[in-house]
């Protein structure tokens, strides 16, 4: 069993010098908010004023998401937040996500569309797309779904390529493809576990320019969180990790994840794709009931203002901190989206 530290990773959400906006509301005669704020920053919202701001205005954590930049850029934002002070850093690993290559520009599907996804470097367009995952033709399945641009779009796969580099599918639901979209194929008995070589890179960036936790992505049991705790370990660190659910294994082997993390986050958005996501809410609230009687941070939610429209209450489940994943700025929400969801919560 792991043996987490005495002193929770609550602490980084609440700033090792008191000093955060939550705890400053608090202090200051304002409302005790149970639930704290993390925001994903980009590059529409990684100006120095456009930080501040976002502090200002209610942001606790800062989310660097792995999977999208550059490490120098990623680096430049942690410097500017540090000398900012008062909100800590989430390093979200990019994990073993399968993505979709480089596309000509923007690429429509309409249901019906036939699609040749290949293995081989290619620049997709509306006949052919690339995917980045090589034994993906090995482990998806005739019949089975693949699902695009998170979930928007499903492709049935209708045949395999005998050379096993490919595999052609029938658009069910269109939509726009562009370069780096995300990739699921729930049911695929696929071979990629964490930590992946970019996480291991990630994992070395984040210690050094001194992150506070990491996120691990696409986890499926306690296995997958001890491989990336030693790999933090022989990097120097000793961040406490926050796993993330977004796979149907990860449900099924929830208790033994909860027991080796120091946090769970529940990521809406893909776990939507492996399960009916009408089920999500409710295996969301029961994630939360273990965390709590396991003294575990509860984390949530994912793309919270594209769920948060047919939930209006969402932190009635009791998450700790809301997460908008969102580049926010580039979503024309910047630094109003912080006091909006300081008074939702």
């Amino acid at each position: 069993m792991y043996q987490r530290s005495i002193v929770s990773p609550s602490r980084f959400l609440n700033g090792l010098t008191g000093k955060s906006p939550a705890v400053k509301r608090e202090l200051s005669g304002g409302p005790f908010v149970r639930s704290k704020i993390v925001c994903t920053i980009g590059p529409a919202s990684s100006a120095p004023e456009t930080l501040r701001a976002m502090i200002e205005e209610g942001m606790d954590v800062a989310r660097l998401n792995l999977s999208h930049g550059e490490y120098g850029a990623h680096g430049e934002v942690v410097e500017v937040l540090r000398e900012l002070g008062g909100v800590s850093v989430l390093i979200d690993l990019p994990g073993p996500k399968i993505r979709v290559g480089e596309v000509d520009g923007r690429v429509v599907l309409r249901p019906g569309d036939e699609v040749h996804f290949t293995t081989d470097r290619v620049v997709g367009n509306r006949e052919e797309l690339p995917i980045t995952y090589g034994d993906l033709p090995r482990e998806v399945r005739v019949g089975g779904s693949l699902f695009l641009n998170d979930g928007l779009i499903e492709v049935r796969i209708t045949s395999i390529d005998g050379d096993l580099r490919g595999f052609r599918g029938r658009v069910v639901s269109g939509g726009e493809v562009v370069s780096h979209k995300g990739v699921n194929a729930p049911g695929a008995a696929l071979s990629l576990r964490p930590p992946t070589e970019g996480d291991l890179r990630g994992i070395e960036f984040g210690v050094e320019v001194g992150g506070d936790w990491f996120a691990i992505s696409f986890i499926r049991d306690r296995r997958d969180v001890e491989n990336v705790r030693r790999a933090v370990e022989r990097a120097g660190g000793d961040q406490p990790l926050i796993s993330k659910i977004e796979h149907r294994d990860a449900i099924e082997n929830i208790d033994e994840i909860i027991d080796a993390s120091d946090g769970v986050m529940v990521a809406r958005g893909d776990l939507g794709i492996e399960v009916p996501p009408w089920e999500v809410p409710l295996l969301q609230k029961r994630i939360i009931a273990k965390c709590n009687g396991a003294g575990v941070d509860h984390h949530g939610l994912q793309h919270l203002r594209r769920h948060d429209d047919g939930l209006p209450r969402p932190v009635a489940l009791g998450d700790d901190p809301l997460l908008e994943e969102g580049d926010l700025p580039r979503r024309h929400l910047d630094a109003e989206v912080a006091p909006r969801h300081h008074d939702a919560v």
